[in-house]
C-alpha cells in the first residue's frame, strides 16, 4: 500500500512542476555598413517555452531581440507599445526612408527625429511582426531607416536587408551565449 501512496505521489509532484525550457532562436544574414562594406550579422533572442503544470502551453519572451554586426555595437530591437519590434532611435538621428503598408522601404527627404522614435524595424513577410511573428523556418528582413551624420557607424546602410531561416535551439539557462556573427 505504501509504493501506491508513494507513486502517486511522485506521480501527482510530476504532473503539478510543469516543464519549462529556454530556446535561443537566430537567424544570420549581412548588413552593409555605410561606406557599402558588407559584413556578417546574427539576429537573436531567447524564450521560455513549454507547459505549465496544469498543461497549458507556455511561452514568454526572455529577452529583447538584438542585432550582433560583426565590428559593431549591439543593437537592441524591443516591443514597442503597439506590439511590434522596432529599434528606438537616438539623439541627432534623421529618418530618410519608411516602410510603406506594403512592406516596401521608400526613401524620403531627411527629417530630424525624436530620440525613441523607430529607426528600425523586423518584417516577416513584408509586415511588421512582434515577437510572436518570427517562427522557425521564417526568414526575418531588418529595416532599417535612419542615419546619422555625426556617428555614421550608428546604423548599418538604410535598406532591407533579408536573414536566412530563423533556427531554435535549447540552451541552459544559467549560460546564456550570444551568438558570434564574425565567425
Amino acid at each position: 500500500m505504501n509504493r501506491w501512496k508513494a507513486l502517486l505521489l511522485l506521480t501527482a509532484s510530476l504532473v503539478m512542476s510543469g516543464c519549462v525550457s529556454l530556446y535561443q532562436y537566430q537567424a544570420e544574414g549581412e548588413v552593409a555598413t555605410e561606406d557599402g562594406e558588407q559584413r556578417k550579422a546574427v539576429v537573436y533572442w531567447h524564450k521560455d517555452e513549454g507547459r505549465l503544470w496544469y498543461f497549458r502551453r507556455y511561452e514568454q519572451l526572455e529577452s529583447d531581440i538584438t542585432l550582433r554586426v560583426c565590428g559593431a555595437t549591439p543593437k537592441t530591437f524591443a516591443l514597442n507599445d503597439n506590439g511590434y519590434v522596432e529599434l528606438a532611435s537616438k539623439s541627432n538621428d534623421a529618418r530618410i526612408a519608411s516602410v510603406n503598408a506594403a512592406g516596401e522601404l521608400v526613401t524620403q527627404p531627411p527629417e530630424r527625429i525624436r530620440q525613441g522614435e523607430p529607426c528600425g524595424l523586423i518584417l516577416a513577410a513584408g509586415h511588421r511582426v512582434g515577437t510572436d511573428g518570427l517562427s522557425p523556418d521564417q526568414r526575418p528582413e531588418i529595416v532599417f531607416m535612419c542615419k546619422n551624420d555625426s556617428r555614421p557607424d550608428r546604423y548599418p546602410k538604410v535598406a532591407g536587408y533579408r536573414f536566412g531561416p530563423v533556427s531554435r535551439a535549447k540552451i541552459d539557462k544559467d549560460i546564456r551565449p550570444a551568438p558570434d556573427p564574425c565567425r
